[in-house]
């Protein structure tokens, strides 16, 4: 073999060996940084591809409507409750009574409304606003809320002890019957009793020595209340 042709043949392993060292420098790189670089300009692309596409279906969907209520009372002993909320693309507001339109509301420029309604009759009333917009075109009702107007006062009777009684006992029982309707809670000098069938309560109480004071007072879910007050003097 002459010495050019060995010249060619460490020429060619030389040419051989360096580009298996580039392909080596190349697959290191990709797996080092190519692999992140692809992600990184998949995601790019794929989140300007989707965010135009919402954008576009952001523009083109309608704006509904919502119509809310603040909170409102369960009960009242008045006739009249006070009824307030918001409204988001809302123009007008009807206020509702058991089916009946009562009032019409113009929302205010920051969304809300409050209105007064009044006229509420004795037992359930069934309450609830619709909001419409100005074209009319849109209509929003809220959940209906029950509200019970209680309009008669309870009362409570003591059949004992009995007004100005002296007593060598330090405790003595204290009894009655209680005449309202729902949510009726008896309290004996501020300490709730029980309340039984027909309205029949009963506690002790503790004396103190000479003249003790017993205040028994009822109330009702609507805030209507009664009470009565008597004297007992403790004498060992």
């Amino acid at each position: 073999m002459s010495r050019l042709e060995n010249h060619n043949k460490k020429v060619a392993r030389k040419r051989l060996l360096t580009t298996f060292i580039l392909i080596g420098i190349v697959i290191i790189f990709f797996f080092n940084s190519g692999i992140a670089l692809l992600i990184d300009g998949s995601v790019a692309i794929s989140r300007f591809l989707g965010g135009n596409k919402t954008d576009d279906a952001a523009q083109s969907a309608p704006e509904f409507g919502v119509v809310e209520i603040d909170e409102i009372p369960t009960a009242t002993n008045s006739a009249a409750i006070i009824v307030s909320g918001r409204a988001h693309n809302m123009d007008i507001v009807y206020a509702y009574v058991n089916g009946d339109k009562r009032d019409e509301i113009e929302v205010d420029k920051d969304g809300t409304f409050t209105t007064e309604i009044d006229s509420l009759t004795p037992g359930e009333n069934e309450v609830y606003v619709a909001g419409t917009t100005s074209n009319k075109k849109e209509k929003k009702e809220t959940s209906s809320y029950t509200v019970t107007y209680a309009n008669d006062k309870p009362t409570v009777e003591i059949s004992e002890p009995f007004d100005g009684l002296r007593t060598p006992r330090n405790e003595i029982k204290v009894s009655g019957t209680v005449k309202s309707g729902s949510g009726t809670v008896v309290r004996i000098n501020g300490s709730p009793a029980v309340v039984g069938q027909g309205g029949v309560f009963s506690s002790f109480v503790k004396l103190n020595e000479g003249e003790n004071t017993i205040t028994v007072t009822v109330s009702d879910n609507a805030g209507n209340t009664d009470e009565k007050t008597l004297k007992v003097i403790y004498e060992k």
